[in-house]
């Protein structure tokens, strides 16, 4: 039995040293050396963290780790992988830095030394968090390390679920080393793409800016800014990872961005290089696929459903469209051979090949040093930045141009303004002197209308007066038609010569109608002259024509009223005779032929004052028409009176004509008064009344006359004052014109 329990014993040890030896050959000996533990041993169990860190590799089942995948063998919830290893450290090691480098993983593990925890990466337990993209520098205690011949057991239990990739290096070095190591691999693997990130963010806003506030929207600068924007979040799952983030949602966006951004890459392309850019179809055909895949992402709900979408959409969505990309690119260089078109090929050849190595490392299931397709990318956006910035340059050395000959324009302006504002201040300076010469135009016109109303107030009310005194003296002649006949019915062939005479009063009546007449159509024409030349004729000239006009009426009345007077007396001559052939039997009636004798003289005597006031009055009015007419040639805006005028003639005419109806109803009284001598007597001091009333009328139409004449002179004076306001506008006006030629000149130089 003792024999046996030696053998036994024995073989525990040869078993437990040789297993040692198989299981270790990781001796560091100096800080400075690098010891890579790669001689692992793996096993393969349900979930049971801290379990299986201890204990003969052997009898647990250990296998040896060959760095290659993992099979799925296990429930993906409930599956464990240990690691173990062991490694030595020399004595002199003591007191010395030492640290663990671990590079990025596919899923959470806890790292033990010597049965203890000295570091955890990813989430298994609340959440599952699987890839880490950043390095680990983790620091050894001296306490749980041993030194010399004592042996470190090293052990990982990584929590996988369907992930296989292998496991990353483990390496033991100082510190320092280490340290280092963990920078320069972080800062390619993660803080390079986060820069890069923020710099798409920044030139999305840029040229999304610029698509914005361009004048012509142009759609290159969209699609790249959309492009930078889709590829910032193709990212973000490395940009913002940590250990607690939203593992399937970063997923999510990063998948969905990455054919986003082949895409809108593919949209700039065809927009830059103008191949296709106008054919819709192909635009569908590139982004139709890319929305369906995208939006089915969505619905994923867990990492491997998510990858399983991305290989289609990167066999059936992504790549077709890359070669797109670039049998455009080729086709542009080779028929624009355009700089640009060559330069984003030869960058997306970089894309191309960057794609290449990071399939090649994904489908070997190895995680590399770092994964170059961003900076693939970062080539393109960068290339594709520095030509649009170039066009930009273009156009801002474009704008310079532009600017400085605006400056000179702007100059040229700046002078033009100048003179514009001098024109102005002249224009408001001369306005200003011509609004107040306009209101002094306007306040004389004004007057002169007034002075013109109150003459036309005073014809007509004289009118008024002439009219009712010849209705009464044809009142009183149709009386004496009436009365007389009986009384001188022996005067027959007196009769007759009377009524010849009044035969040619009559002509006469009718001579002076076609004065009239002729004197309307010359008003008219005259009227239509100065409407159609000058513009300029005067209210006052229609007020003093017709004053004019009716004073040869008046003159003719009363000239026809002293033939009628002559007649009379000559009547009462031939009566005188007839009586004294008469007798005794004719003393009567010579009475009555003397008293009508005196009445036609008196009546004569009276018509002689009236044709010298008359005549005074006409000598006046000539005057006044002269200087009316003056004044008329001067005022632009009174040849609506000259129309006026014209009526007024025209109604004189009307009332001539009634004249001579009146005329021949005088020549049928006449006749009746030669007829009717009889009854002269009883009449004549009813005659004698009414030639009183007929005097007072006359005066009060000298009166009248004479108040015209005032206001005539008045006119005058008014006149002078508007010749001088109208001068004063001329010189404005003057001004004014200058000033439009200085201001044309200045337009000129422009």
């Amino acid at each position: 039995m003792a024999k046996i329990k030696i053998i036994i014993r024995i073989i525990i040890i040869l078993t437990t040293v040789f297993t040692q030896k198989i299981y270790c050959e990781n001796i560091l000996n100096n800080r400075n050396d690098v010891l890579e533990i790669d001689n692992l041993f793996f096993l393969e169990t349900e979930f049971n963290d801290g379990k299986y860190i201890k204990g003969d590799i052997l009898k647990l089942g250990f296998k040896k780790y060959d760095w290659k995948e993992f099979t799925n063998d296990k429930n993906p919830n409930d599956r464990m992988i240990t690691f173990r290893s062991n490694f030595y450290l020399d004595e002199k090691l003591k007191n010395e830095n030492l640290s663990i480098y671990t590079g990025p993983s596919n899923y959470p593990y806890n790292l033990y030394v010597n049965g203890r925890l000295i570091f955890r990466k990813g989430r298994y337990k609340d959440g599952y968090n699987s890839v880490v993209y950043y390095c680990s520098n983790i620091y050894l205690q001296e306490d749980i390390l041993n030194y010399g011949n004592d042996l470190n057991e090293i052990a990982i239990q990584a929590f996988p679920r369907y992930e296989n990739t292998p496991l990353s290096k483990l390496i033991i070095s100082s510190r320092k080393n280490v340290t280092s190591w963990v920078f320069w691999r972080d800062l390619f693997n993660i803080h390079l793409i986060q820069g890069a990130s923020v710099a798409a963010l920044l030139l999305f806003l840029y040229f999304l800016f610029l698509f914005g506030t361009g004048k012509f929207k142009e759609l290159k600068y969209l699609y790249f800014s959309l492009q930078c924007l889709f590829f910032a979040l193709a990212y973000i799952n490395i940009t913002l990872y940590h250990d607690f983030i939203d593992e399937i949602l970063m997923e999510k966006i990063s998948r969905i961005s990455f054919p986003l951004t082949v895409m809108f890459l593919a949209l700039f392309i065809m927009e830059f290089i103008k191949i296709l850019n106008k054919k819709i179809w192909i635009k569908f055909l590139i982004v139709f696929p890319t929305v369906i895949l995208s939006f089915l992402t969505i619905f994923k709900n867990s990492k491997e459903s998510i990858h399983e979408l991305f290989k289609i959409s990167m066999n059936f969505c992504i790549t077709p469209i890359l070669i797109f990309c670039i049998i455009m690119l080729i086709i542009s260089a080779l028929r624009d051979k355009k700089l640009d078109s060559t330069f984003i090929l030869l960058a997306f050849l970089v894309v191309i090949l960057t794609s290449i190595r990071d399939i090649y490392f994904q489908n070997k299931a190895l995680i590399p040093y770092c994964w170059v397709v961003p900076y693939g990318y970062i080539v393109l956006v960068i290339g594709i930045f520095f030509i649009l910035a170039s066009e930009q340059s273009k156009i801002y050395v474009e704008s310079v141009n532009r600017a400085r000959e605006l400056n000179i324009k702007n100059e040229s302006l700046k002078k033009m303004m100048d003179n514009i504002t001098l024109v102005s201040e002249n224009i408001v300076r001369s306005s200003k002197n011509l609004e107040e010469n306009v209101s002094a135009t306007i306040f004389v016109i004004e007057k002169y209308g007034e002075n013109n109303k109150i003459i036309i107030d005073k014809i007509i009310e004289q009118f008024e007066d002439i009219e009712n005194a010849i209705i009464q003296i044809t009142n009183r002649i149709d009386v004496y038609n009436e009365k007389i006949p009986p009384a001188i019915f022996n005067q027959t062939s007196v009769v007759e010569e009377v009524s010849a005479t009044i035969s040619n009063i009559n002509t006469h009546i009718e001579s002076t109608m076609q004065s009239a007449v002729e004197s309307n159509d010359a008003a008219k024409y005259l009227s239509e002259i100065a409407d159609k030349s000058t513009k300029i004729i005067i209210q006052s000239k229609e007020s003093i024509d017709k004053i004019s006009e009716y004073s040869n009426f008046i003159n003719d009345v009363l000239n026809t009223i002293e033939n009628i007077t002559e007649k009379t007396n000559l009547l009462s001559i031939n009566a005188s005779i007839e009586a004294a052939n008469s007798g005794e039997k004719g003393k009567g009636f010579s009475v009555i032929a003397g008293e009508i004798r005196k009445l036609s003289k008196k009546s004569k005597d009276s018509l002689i004052s009236s044709f010298n006031k008359i005549k005074m009055m006409t000598d006046i009015i000539k005057l006044s028409t002269s200087l009316s007419d003056e004044v008329s040639k001067s005022l632009l805006t009174i040849v609506k009176k000259s129309k006026q005028s014209a009526k007024k003639i025209n109604n004189i005419t009307d009332q001539i004509k009634e004249q001579k109806y009146q005329s021949s109803s005088i020549l049928e009284a006449v006749q009746s008064l030669l007829e009717d001598t009889i009854t002269i007597k009883e009449l004549s001091k009813e005659e004698q009344s009414d030639n009183k009333k007929i005097k007072l009328t006359l005066i009060d139409l000298k009166k009248s006359f004479i108040m015209v004449t005032d206001l005539l002179k008045k006119q005058s004076e008014k006149e002078t004052e508007l010749n001088s306001s109208i001068n004063n506008i001329k010189e404005v006006m003057a001004e004014n014109l200058k000033n439009v030629d200085i201001l044309n000149e200045s337009i000129v130089e422009l």
